[in-house]
């Protein structure tokens, strides 16, 4: 596994997913112009309203995987970084000086085609618990 920083491409399309995610957001009423823990009943409507559409909903999940990111950012010491692996690059979040990475867009990817029922505020407190509990063990290697 490889961590670099955001390369321009990664950034643009980062900022991007972000302004997508707001525009929708402000239409469900949040008036923020950044995404914080505040836009997390937002996401979850919308990722509710996701889990049920009968359409595509792949232009969906970098918007919300990214606002999912941002409300981790909000919870824990992370930064966007690029991964890749044998399987391709992402776009994820590392503890910084770490290779300890979460990658919330696949998180919410993989629900949203699965259709899942989540409970995102708990996610995001299950997921950092869990990376708080992993640094405190020293269970991760430096980068």
């Amino acid at each position: 596994m490889e961590i670099s920083d955001l390369d321009p491409r990664a950034s643009t399309a980062l900022q991007q997913a972000m302004e997508l995610f707001l525009y929708m957001a402000d239409l469900e009423g949040y008036s923020e112009r950044t995404i914080t823990q505040e836009a997390l009943p937002v996401l979850q409507r919308l990722y509710d309203a996701a889990i049920v559409m009968d359409a595509d909903t792949s232009s969906l999940e970098a918007p919300l995987g990214i606002a999912l990111g941002e409300i981790f950012r909000a919870n824990g010491d992370f930064e966007w970084v690029r991964v890749a692996d044998e399987y391709g690059a992402e776009t994820s979040l590392a503890v910084p000086g770490t290779t300890l990475t979460i990658h919330p867009i696949s998180m919410i990817a993989k629900r949203i085609d699965a259709r899942e029922q989540l409970d995102l505020a708990e996610l995001v407190d299950d997921v950092c618990t869990r990376v708080k509990q992993i640094l405190a063990e020293g269970n991760y290697t430096e980068r």
